[in-house]
């Protein structure tokens, strides 16, 4: 909860002070001479106005050390107690385990736990807002995020990928995790973070620029496994296996050799005809082990058998 600076608007008039603010002198040793320069120690009593020590307390080294909001956060914890304290401290301890799931820390993990109560109190005395906490525990503890959101988002951008044409490692989904959680600048405390779109561009890109002859279709939206839809399908159905399971990586597709080609004519490089990938899946030698390719040598055995005279 954001409270009125309580160091500031004291009247110039008031000579009583408040407990909390005897308190806070006491207790602080930063402020301890403060406290003695204000009141007479034989009588006990203060003998300058409450206007005159809140901004003997507002010059302090202590109170340019914390800066306002810290300052009044202390002040605040003085004048209302360690029951208010503890209650705005579980309300940070509540939105930061939420921010801290979102992000993929295990809060089973005892070292985060620990983590959370110690930050949740900083969260507190700077009166961080939801974006500012996020950025905290990026800083603090996004080395050991695993799964939630971002998790999440890195698995849609790896199958993203695989629709461009490539086969993302889980290197390559750490480091799209890494890239969506960012860094904090220690100098700025600026968050240095790729957007999803960002991260889908630079795949895009290398799409376009890998299999070049899809360029043009690739930029303008279209996926690669969309473009080469037909040639996957027809070596699928001659391999007799499922589509889906013929990655880029296979022989026949790594580096577009299904569906990419040299055109006779201009020497240059061309998307295969579906046509010309029945020739170029009968060399594979996993096609010597299908159906088809039993009917096809049986067919030419016959057909050669019946030139030759031998059958009917």
């Amino acid at each position: 909860m954001a409270i009125e600076n309580p160091f500031s608007n004291v009247p110039n008039a008031e000579v009583k002070v408040d407990d909390w603010v005897i308190r806070l002198l006491q207790t602080t040793p930063q402020l301890k001479a403060i406290y003695d320069q204000v009141r007479n120690p034989e009588t006990g009593e203060f003998t300058y106005s409450a206007d005159y020590i809140a901004r003997l307390i507002q010059n302090s080294d202590w109170y340019l050390q914390n800066g306002p909001i810290v300052a009044a956060q202390i002040g605040a914890r003085t004048k209302y107690g360690e029951k208010y304290f503890q209650d705005e401290v579980n309300k940070y301890k509540t939105t930061i385990s939420g921010l801290a799931k979102t992000i993929g820390l295990n809060m089973a993990d005892p070292l985060v736990a620990a983590q959370i109560s110690v930050f949740a109190e900083s969260a507190y005395y700077n009166q961080w807002d939801a974006a500012n906490l996020e950025n905290q525990l990026v800083k603090q503890l996004g080395s050991m995020a695993q799964g939630g959101a971002y998790a999440t988002m890195a698995q849609d951008i790896a199958e993203y990928a695989n629709l461009m044409g490539f086969v993302p490692s889980e290197q390559d989904k750490k480091s799209y995790q890494t890239r969506l959680l960012g860094t904090v600048d220690p100098v700025s405390g600026l968050r240095l973070r790729s957007t999803a779109d960002e991260i889908k561009a630079e795949i895009r890109a290398n799409s376009a620029k890998t299999y070049a002859v899809y360029a043009d279709q690739i930029n303008a939206g279209s996926t690669l496994w969309d473009l080469t839809s037909a040639q996957r399908k027809r070596a699928a159905a001659l391999l007799e296996v499922d589509e889906k399971s013929l990655s880029w990586n296979d022989p026949l597709l790594k580096d577009g050799k299904l569906f990419v080609s040299v055109d006779k004519e201009t020497g240059k490089l061309a998307q295969r005809p579906v046509w010309d990938v029945d020739s170029m899946v009968r060399q594979d030698e996993r096609w010597q082990y299908t159906n088809n390719a039993r009917a096809t040598y049986d067919k030419f055995t016959y057909e050669l058998g019946r030139r030759m005279g031998k059958i009917g």
